[in-house]
């Protein structure tokens, strides 16, 4: 590499790593793997170890018409697996069509009931999960004096592959313990949500080294406009002007508290060049997720399928991750 292409390269880490700054090449060479691009690019290779195996098999089964041709014991899995049914009467329509009985004030207690524990549980479980993974990501560890700096916790895609197996277990049992509607998506379906998914959700972690758990919230109270605007890309939805203006007042508002504040008036606001970019990627993944899955629930199949079909990609995403990086078991 000539003088002028190292300076170069230099000056761009330099740029968007301060923290990589050492006294000599050597070090600053050994440091890339703190760098959080480097831990990016090795969990896409991660993750291309399934995808790109996944895409080259689906296509041949579809290439071939394998649904009309195949047959044998792994018939029923690759038909699940890529073609899935063609029933599409969809749990959304189910549920708009479903009879009612409007007059039955004990059924409306019963919902009224059921809002607020799922508002409750969902606002419970968020504080819980916020307060924890920002004190997993921001706080040191093995430290034995005061005086000493101790070390942080830096893998955040073992954060992410633990949160999956978790969630995938959890609804596996309610699958199993409830019985759920037919279904009838194409399971490589989950995959596009799945890896939006645990690349929002690493960068979530992953932004946590560079900015406050408040200010990750203030932000993502303005992605209102990406969440939109995916939603007329995949969705092909439509939205009234006056909702484009509440979100565009929204992302105004949350935009000038951040800018305006002073680390001395503001400690939680204090952010950094490389967390914009990764809280950037955090909002745009996580806009996709939920818009794929609003597709996906045109099928017939409930929320608890939907986890559980999502998780299982995501499982074997972070675990091929995670071991290419050498982290976790």
């Amino acid at each position: 590499m000539s003088s002028f292409s190292w300076r170069v390269w230099l000056a761009l880490v330099l740029l968007f790593f301060p923290s990589t700054v050492a006294a000599d090449e050597s070090s600053l060479l050994e440091g890339w793997r703190d760098v959080w691009v480097f831990r990016f690019l090795v969990n896409m290779l991660g993750y291309s170890t399934i995808i790109i195996p996944g895409y080259l098999l689906i296509s041949y089964f579809k290439r071939t018409n394998y649904l009309d041709t195949g047959s044998g014991i792994c018939f029923p899995v690759i038909k699940s697996c890529v073609f899935g049914s063609e029933a599409k009467s969809g749990l959304l329509d189910d549920v708009s069509v479903a009879p009612r009985n409007e007059g039955n004030s004990g059924s409306s207690v019963r919902q009224v009931m059921k809002l607020i524990f799922c508002a409750a549980g969902l606002q419970a479980s968020y504080l819980t999960w916020g307060v924890l993974q920002e004190r997993v990501m921001t706080r040191s560890y093995g430290a034995q004096t005061p005086e000493e700096e101790g070390e942080k916790f830096k893998d955040s895609q073992f954060l992410v592959f633990m949160n999956r197996i978790l969630a995938l277990t959890v609804s596996g049992l309610w699958c199993i313990m409830f019985k759920q509607p037919s279904h009838g998506a194409p399971m490589y379906k989950y995959s596009f949500a799945s890896f939006s998914n645990i690349l929002s959700s690493w960068c979530q972690y992953e932004a946590l080294k560079y900015i406050s758990f408040p200010t990750q919230v203030l932000a993502k109270a303005s992605k209102v406009i990406p969440v939109m605007l995916m939603g007329k890309i995949v969705s092909h939805k439509s939205y009234e002007y006056w909702e484009y203006f509440t979100a565009v007042l929204i992302s105004v508002g949350v935009s000038m508290f951040l800018l305006s504040s002073t680390p001395s008036k503001h400690p939680s606001t204090v952010t950094t060049f490389s967390g914009i970019i990764i809280l950037v990627g955090y909002i745009v993944f996580d806009s996709f997720t939920s818009n794929w899955q609003d597709n996906l629930f045109k099928y017939k199949m409930s929320s608890v399928q939907m986890m559980f079909g999502v998780n299982l990609f995501s499982c074997l995403f972070t675990r091929s991750a995670t071991f290419i990086s050498g982290g976790g078991v």
